[in-house]
C-alpha cells in the first residue's frame, strides 16, 4: 500500500525526497503528487512513497529510449543530415567513418538535452502538474530522478567523447562549438521556469534546432557557410518550433503561474491559434527563398518544389486554422503532423541533392 507525506521545502531532507530517495528506507521511491493547491507547492511538497519491489518498470534500454524522446530525434538528426547531402552535392569529400560518429555524438548530445531536461522539469515541479509532461519515467516511478540525471550526464560524457575524437579529426573549435550547443539546450529548460525568459526560450529553439545544427556541421566539416544553408536552418528552425509550440498548446489549460511559461501559455489559446497559424503561413516562404539561392532554372525549382510534402502541410494549415480548443486528439495529430512533415521535407530535399 502507498503512503503519502508532505515535506516543507525548507526541510533538510526535501532534496533527498525531490532525487526520489526516501531517508533510511532504500526499498522506497518517492515521487511528486499533483498537488490540490498549486499555491502551496511554493511552499511545500508532497511525495507518494513507493515499494520498489511492486513497480514493474520496463527494461532500462526501454526507459533510455523514452527518456531521450526517440519520436524528437529526427528534430536533431534531418537537419545534419540533409546538409550532408548538399555538401556532398557542391563536390565535398568525407571520411564516412567519421560522419557516423559525427551522428553518433548528436545522437548522444541529444540524449543527454532531453533527459536532464526531464530531470530538471522535475525538479522544478513542472511535470508534477501537467500529467502529460515529459516522458514519465519519473512520475510512474521506473526510476529515481537521481537516476535520470546519472543516465544524462553519462549520454554527456558519450558525447564528450565523440566531440574530442570529431574535433582532433576535423577542428578543434568543434569541441568549444558542440559544448556551446548543450550548454544552450540545457538553458532552455533551466530558463523555463522564468516568464522573463520567455522571448529567449522562442529565440533558444529557433536558433539551436536549425542554424546552430545546419551551420555548425557544414563549417566544422568542410569550412563552407553560404545564405543557401542559413535559409535552410532557418526552415528547419521554424519546423522544430512549431512542433514545440503545438506540445506546449496540449498543455494549455494546464497553465499556471508556479511554472514558467512558454510563449503559447503567454498568449493564450485565442492569440497563439493565430500565432502558429501566421508561422505554418511563413514556412513557404522560407521555402521558397531557399529553391531561389539554392537552384538557378525553372525546372530545377520546379522539382523541388514537388518534393514538398504538401499534404502534410495543408493538414497543418487548415488544422491549425479550425483549431477550437486546446484540448483534443486534433492538437496531438498537430504536434505528429509537424514532425513527420519537418522529416519528409529534409528527406526529400536530401533525395534532390542526390539525384540532381
Amino acid at each position: 500500500m502507498s503512503q503519502f507525506v508532505t515535506i516543507a521545502k525548507s526541510d533538510k531532507d526535501f532534496k533527498s525526497y525531490m532525487l526520489g530517495k526516501v531517508p533510511n528506507n532504500q526499498d522506497l521511491i518517492a515521487v511528486p503528487v499533483k498537488p490540490f493547491n498549486l499555491e502551496a507547492q511554493k511552499e511545500q511538497m508532497t511525495f507518494q512513497l513507493i515499494d520498489k519491489n511492486q513497480v514493474k518498470a520496463p527494461a532500462l534500454s526501454v526507459l533510455s529510449i523514452q527518456l531521450i524522446r526517440l519520436k524528437w530525434l529526427t528534430l536533431t538528426l534531418t537537419p545534419v543530415v540533409c546538409t550532408f547531402f548538399y555538401l556532398l552535392s557542391l563536390g565535398f569529400e568525407f571520411n564516412f567513418l567519421n560522419i557516423f560518429i559525427i551522428g553518433l555524438t548528436i545522437t548522444f548530445s541529444h540524449a543527454s538535452i532531453f533527459t536532464l531536461n526531464d530531470f530538471y522539469d522535475h525538479l522544478f515541479g513542472i511535470d508534477s502538474v501537467r500529467p502529460n509532461g515529459g516522458s514519465r519515467v519519473i512520475q510512474k516511478a521506473w526510476i529515481e530522478a537521481s537516476r535520470v540525471r546519472a543516465i544524462g550526464y553519462l549520454f554527456l560524457v558519450l558525447a564528450l567523447i565523440g566531440g574530442v575524437y570529431i574535433s582532433y579529426a576535423y577542428n578543434w573549435a568543434l569541441l568549444v562549438y558542440g559544448a556551446v550547443g548543450i550548454s544552450i539546450g540545457w538553458a532552455y529548460s533551466y530558463f523555463s521556469k522564468f516568464k522573463r525568459f520567455i522571448g529567449l526560450n522562442a529565440f533558444i529553439i529557433n536558433m539551436f534546432m536549425g542554424p546552430f545544427l545546419v551551420l555548425g556541421f557544414s563549417w566544422g566539416v568542410s569550412k563552407y557557410v553560404n545564405i543557401s544553408l542559413v535559409a535552410l536552418g532557418l526552415m528547419f528552425g521554424l519546423m522544430a518550433y512549431l512542433c514545440i509550440c503545438f506540445r506546449h498548446l496540449e498543455n494549455l489549460y494546464l497553465s499556471n503561474s508556479n511554472i514558467g511559461k512558454s510563449i503559447v501559455e503567454y498568449l493564450g489559446f485565442d492569440k497563439s491559434r493565430i500565432f502558429l497559424l501566421l508561422l505554418v503561413l511563413f514556412l513557404p516562404i522560407i521555402y521558397t527563398f531557399l529553391c531561389i539561392s539554392l537552384f538557378q532554372g525553372v525546372f530545377s525549382y520546379a522539382l523541388l518544389f514537388l518534393a514538398l510534402p504538401a499534404i502534410f502541410y495543408t493538414f497543418i494549415l487548415k488544422s491549425t486554422y479550425l483549431l477550437k480548443s486546446s484540448m483534443g486528439s486534433s492538437i496531438v495529430s498537430l504536434r505528429n503532423s509537424a514532425a513527420t512533415f519537418h522529416f519528409l521535407t529534409g528527406l526529400s530535399l536530401a533525395l534532390f541533392f542526390i539525384f540532381n
